[in-house]
This record gives C-alpha cells, sequence and structure tokens, in this order.
C-alpha cells in the first residue's frame, strides 16, 4: 500500500472520524499522527491488542471526564512546580475517571482489561481530597481547610492588633508633632503611619 491507496481509500477521513471517539485528547492526538499499519503481521498484532475493547461493546461504560492534561503532566514534573486552582481541578477531574475505569476495567472477564486495570495507579484519595478542597472553577473551598481558616484568623487577629496599636500612638498627646493626621493609613496591605516628611 502507498499514499495513493490511503488517499483512495479515503483514510485521512476515517482516521478523522475514528479518532472523535478517543476519549482523550491526548489519545486523538496521537492517533492522527499515526499511520496505518501495511503488514499483515502488524494488523493482526492491533486486532489482538483492540480485542478486550471490542468486547466491551454495549457494556454500561464509566463517565468519560478527561479533561486534556498532557501539558499539566509536563510542567509539574520538576520539583517545586505549581498548578492554579483550576488547572488542579482539571487534574482532579481526570483522575476521578481514571479511578471509575480503573474499577471497572478490573471487574471484566477479558484477562487482558484486569492487567491494564492493575497497571494503573490508585488516585482515588488524591482525586477525592482534591475534589474536597476545590469547587467546579477550581476555587478553594477555604471552610473545607481548617489549617487555612485558621491562618487567617490569625493574619485578621495580627492586622487588628497593628491597626490598633498605630491608632493609639496618633492618639498619644506627647506624640501629634510627628504625624500629619490621627489617621493610619493602608499601602499594599501594610499598615503606614503619617509621619510628617521633616521627622523622616
Amino acid at each position: 500500500m502507498d499514499i495513493t491507496t490511503f488517499t483512495s481509500l479515503e483514510f485521512s477521513r476515517l482516521r478523522a472520524q475514528i479518532a472523535n471517539l478517543c476519549l482523550t485528547k491526548e489519545g486523538e492526538e496521537l492517533l492522527l499522527g499515526s499511520f496505518p499499519e501495511t503488514t499483515l503481521a502488524g494488523v493482526l498484532d492491533l486486532r489482538q491488542q483492540v480485542a478486550p475493547c471490542l468486547a466491551l461493546q454495549g457494556a454500561q461504560l464509566p463517565p468519560e471526564d478527561f479533561p486534556a492534561v498532557a501539558d499539566l503532566m509536563v510542567r509539574t514534573a520538576p520539583e517545586g512546580a505549581v498548578l492554579e486552582g483550576r488547572e488542579l481541578k482539571a487534574l482532579a477531574r481526570y483522575l476521578s475517571s481514571v479511578t471509575a475505569w480503573k474499577a471497572f476495567l478490573g471487574r471484566q472477564e477479558a484477562e487482558k482489561t484486569r492487567q491494564w486495570a492493575a497497571r494503573w495507579g490508585d488516585f482515588s484519595q488524591l482525586c477525592s481530597h482534591l475534589h474536597y478542597v476545590l469547587n467546579a472553577e477550581g476555587s478553594l473551598i477555604e471552610e473545607h481547610i481548617p489549617s487555612l481558616m485558621r491562618l487567617k484568623g490569625e493574619i485578621s487577629q495580627a492586622r487588628g492588633d497593628i491597626d490598633r496599636t498605630a491608632r493609639n500612638w496618633l492618639k498619644d498627646a506627647t506624640k501629634a508633632e510627628f504625624w500629619q493626621t490621627d489617621t493610619p493609613a493602608e499601602k499594599d496591605g501594610r499598615t503606614v503611619l503619617p509621619l510628617k516628611s521633616n521627622f523622616k
């Protein structure tokens, strides 16, 4: 077979139609970049590989929520890498689907599908935790993170202490000559005392 044969058989169109059936964006891109097997041995080997999948036709399949995460996985490779909340939520959705498919394939009669399931890691606790602390938009659900709530409380208390201390200084008649006004200002989250220029 050559390129003329593939053109006559409209291979590109057929490949695009089949690619639309892929569960993941990464799988679709991989298929669209592939070239068909041209040997009998290659075709038979491919047929053997997909046989367990064909056996699943008509079965009640798990949810298919696989957002594109290939770029995220590359970015998380270096130690100390950071993802935004919406990116973590996408990863959580992907892992939830992986967990569901792992359980589904592990229940099948075909040994091959059970082998596939056994090779996949158990991400159930990780994705459950991510879903617990992130809402649908990927924002933190603060009340689900006690340590964060405590920290916010401590920060709020510290700011209150600083504000009270600043106001007490400004109200102290013995220090009135130092200040432009008797009200503290706030800049970039910091309390700023209105010190007169000649005392700076």
